[in-house]
């Protein structure tokens, strides 16, 4: 009986593990039959796409290429990986807009862990909707116009050292100048300390998180450094490590500073803590100390996730408008005219209240982010299939949606290689479809800090542009464009700023 039993038990785990065999298999036959039916080259000839998109600097044009040829979507295998490129509005907003289907970033966002972590971008699941729910109340409207008196004492002293910059003499590179206005925003917003953005290490810090985005991108290209096993034995993975460990101990520091300060303040009865709130680590911090489920670990995700996608996404954002005013001088001197109608010829600094009669800025603030999106490519992973027409997306491809492309499809947007504001006018935007225009993502994870950078944005523009008349050098067929987490212009944006008073 002994034998019989064990006999029995035998059996029994050989035929679940060849249940588990079978089911493996049929997933696997299933998924790469559904992939070989969509559109796109097969797995013995997609290696030719691939090399036109290893080309950094020829990547967005290739991207372009495909959705003039295949309009809603193709496939391209990433090694053996298939992958799903989505062009059409309808498309993407079956990807983005459904909160209990698609909501999982995909599998090339690992790269990104040792720099943000599992952070509000690539955290998922009820971890990804518990942190995004503690995480929108230091957004509120209330929160976002605290910071406005930040932004304009730091632009105030960015006006003044542009004045005695290299950029009135001749024309330079704009983008140093306005990374760090927009770090020291970051460091005074979310952390508390506006000298952060000054010292060394806040140096070494943001060229280590370059560094560690620079590793994620090649890996993305180079597809078999995707294998974590082959990745561990290249050079790569000793210069990822040294450039996280420089991030988390400034990190760390960082929080256990802060909490000190925190901790003090509430041991002290007569201290009104509530009058700090403006400050984004602070409520992280004050919300663990109340017994909310969050660690320091989780504290330093959120940090790290908010300090380089906060001041990289809106210092591009500002320096690309900054170069197109240069190139499209009447836009430019439209923006001035209604500026010069709000302020009245006066020095006087802006108000909130001139910020939302902004009117015109605003539409050339979203068409410059309709050319050139801070954030190139956002990834999907389906979980569940996914029909399009007369094909099926199956379940688990991961799909790349390129805004750069979106935003260039000539339907929605006639011209869609010339910078004109008059796209966003309310008449134009309502015969559009709505993901047709997507610089924030949208849908349940949308950007969570777009309003932050719209003040922060009209606050720098409009100031600029009350001071000097702007002059750039390229034309928009010579820039270079690398599309890694952000889309960097490679050599800098090379502007002229002529003072507009003597």
């Amino acid at each position: 009986m002994v034998r019989l039993f064990k006999l029995q038990k035998v059996l029994s785990s050989a035929i679940s593990a060849l249940s588990d065999v079978i089911s493996c298999l049929y997933s696997w036959t299933r998924f790469y039959w559904m992939v070989s039916r969509l559109p796109g080259l097969p797995l013995t000839h997609s290696y030719k796409q691939w090399e036109g998109f290893q080309s950094k600097y020829n990547a967005l044009n290739t991207l372009v290429k495909w959705r003039e040829k295949y309009k809603t979507f193709h496939k391209v295998y990433i090694s053996f990986l298939p992958v799903i490129f989505a062009y059409s509005p309808e498309l993407i907003q079956e990807l983005l807009s459904k909160k209990q289907k698609h909501n999982d970033k995909g599998k090339v966002y690992h790269t990104l862990l040792p720099l943000l972590g599992d952070g509000l971008i690539t955290s998922k699941g009820e971890k990804w909707f518990a942190h995004r729910r503690m995480l929108t109340p230091a957004f509120h409207s209330n929160i976002l116009e605290s910071f406005f008196e930040t932004f304009k004492s730091e632009t105030n002293t960015y006006i003044n050292s542009l004045k005695d910059s290299e950029l009135t003499k001749g024309y330079g590179d704009i983008c140093p100048h306005t990374r760090r206005l927009t770090l020291k925003f970051i460091c005074e917003t979310a952390m508390g300390f506006s000298e952060l953005a000054d010292c060394k290490e806040a140096e070494a810090v943001i060229k280590s998180m370059h560094k560690l985005e620079e590793i994620a991108t090649l890996r993305v290209i180079h597809p078999w450094l995707l294998s974590d096993s082959i990745f561990k034995m290249s050079a790569l993975y000793k210069e990822l490590n040294e450039n996280k460990k420089i991030l988390h101990n400034f990190s760390n520091t960082l929080i256990k500073r802060r909490k000190s300060i925190l901790k003090k303040r509430l041991r002290n009865p007569y201290l009104e803590v509530h009058k700090r709130k403006e400050i984004f680590l602070d409520q992280l911090i004050l919300q663990q100390l109340q017994g909310i489920k969050i660690t320091d670990e989780d504290i330093r995700d959120q940090v790290n996730t908010f300090m380089f996608a906060g001041h990289n996404t809106t210092q591009l954002a500002i320096n690309y408008c900054i170069y197109l005013f240069g190139r499209y001088k009447d836009v430019q001197e439209m923006a001035h005219n209604e500026l010069e109608e709000i302020f009245n010829n006066s020095n006087r600094e802006p108000t909130l209240d001139d910020l939302r009669n902004m009117e015109y800025l605003d539409r050339c603030i979203k068409e410059a982010l309709r050319l050139y999106p801070s954030v190139p490519i956002i990834a999907r992973k389906l979980t569940e299939d996914q029909p399009i027409g007369k094909h099926i997306l199956p379940k688990d491809t991961d799909c790349f949606i390129i805004p750069y492309v979106t935003h260039r499809n000539p339907e929605q947007f006639p011209n869609p290689e010339v910078f004109d504001p008059d796209n966003f006018l309310p008449e134009r935007i309502n015969n559009r479809h709505p993901y047709s225009y997507i610089p924030f993502s949208a849908g349940p994870r949308n950007c969570i800090g777009k309003r932050f950078a719209n003040i922060a944005e009209k606050t720098v523009l409009s100031w600029i542009l009350r001071e000097f008349k702007i002059e750039s050098k390229l034309k928009q067929e010579d820039l270079k464009l690398i599309p890694s987490t952000v889309l960097i212009p490679s050599g800098g944006l090379q502007v002229k700023l002529t003072p507009r008073k003597c």
